[in-house]
C-alpha cells in the first residue's frame, strides 16, 4: 500500500487518468512501471496490470467510503467536528490524492430536487425555533490536508418541498461525485482518440508530402532527359 501511495504521489496521471493529447501512452507507461514495482516487493502479491488497476479502485472506492462515514456520523449525532482519526495515515494520504471533496462534495453545485414534487407547493419558511444548530465547517489547505474549523453557531433556513418533504439549504452535495468522475473518465477517453486521430492525420500528411516530393522529383528528370 505505501509503494502504491508514495508512487501516486508523484505521477498524479495514475490517479487523475489525464495525459498530454501528443503522449497517449504516457498514462499505460506509468501504469506499466507501476506494475513491475508492485511485483517485484518481497512476498508481495503478484497482479497483472488490469488486476492492479482494479485493486487500485476498490481501494479507493473503500477509503473514500470510509472517510465520508467519519465526516457524516458527527453529522447525525451531534457530535461535532470531523473524526478524521478513523483514517490510518496511509488512508490520509491517499485522500489527499484523490482529493477531500470527492467525500465533501461542492457547495457551488446545485442541491437536488425531487422532479415528482410539484414547483407551485415550494413554500420557504424559517425555523421558529430559538435553538440554533452547529455546524462544523472544514476546509482542504492546497497541500491536501484536511483542516476543521471552530464550531460556530449558525442558523438553519428549512425549505418545504410538497406536502411532507424538507430540505435543508446548507448541505454538501455528495452524490453528483459518480457522475463527475464518470464525466472526467469519459473527457480523457476523447482526449485521447482525438490524440490518435491526430496521430493519423500527421501520418497522412507526411505521406502526402512524400508522395509529393517524388512526383516533382519525376518530373524534374523527366525534364532534364529531355533536354
Amino acid at each position: 500500500m505505501s509503494l502504491i501511495v508514495d508512487y501516486m504521489e508523484n505521477n498524479k496521471i495514475i490517479v487523475t487518468g489525464k495525459c498530454h493529447p501528443m503522449e497517449p501512452d504516457s498514462l499505460e507507461s506509468k501504469w506499466d512501471e507501476l506494475e513491475i514495482l508492485l511485483n517485484n516487493v518481497p512476498n508481495g502479491a503478484i497482479k497483472d496490470k488490469k488486476q492492479w488497476k482494479c485493486f487500485l479502485s476498490e481501494w479507493k472506492s473503500k477509503t473514500r467510503k470510509k472517510a465520508r462515514l467519519a465526516i457524516e456520523n458527527p453529522r447525525k449525532t451531534g457530535g461535532g467536528s470531523y473524526d478524521t482519526d478513523q483514517l490510518t495515515e496511509l488512508e490520509i494520504r491517499l485522500m489527499k490524492i484523490c482529493g477531500w471533496v470527492s467525500v465533501l462534495g461542492c457547495d457551488e453545485l446545485p442541491e437536488e430536487i425531487d422532479p415528482d414534487l410539484q414547483e407551485n407547493n415550494n413554500v420557504e419558511f424559517s425555523n421558529n425555533n430559538d435553538e440554533e444548530m452547529k455546524i462544523s465547517e472544514c476546509e482542504v489547505a492546497e497541500n491536501g490536508d484536511l483542516t476543521i474549523a471552530q464550531d460556530e453557531d449558525i442558523p438553519i433556513t428549512e425549505t418545504r418541498t410538497g406536502k411532507n418533504s424538507f430540505k435543508k439549504t446548507k448541505k454538501k452535495v455528495n452524490s453528483t461525485m459518480p457522475q463527475l468522475e464518470r464525466t472526467a473518465e469519459i473527457f480523457s477517453g476523447a482526449q485521447l482518440q482525438m490524440a490518435e486521430a491526430i496521430k493519423v492525420m500527421a501520418e497522412s500528411i507526411t505521406s502526402l508530402a512524400t508522395a509529393i516530393t517524388q512526383v516533382a522529383l519525376a518530373i524534374t528528370n523527366k525534364l532534364e532527359n529531355n533536354e
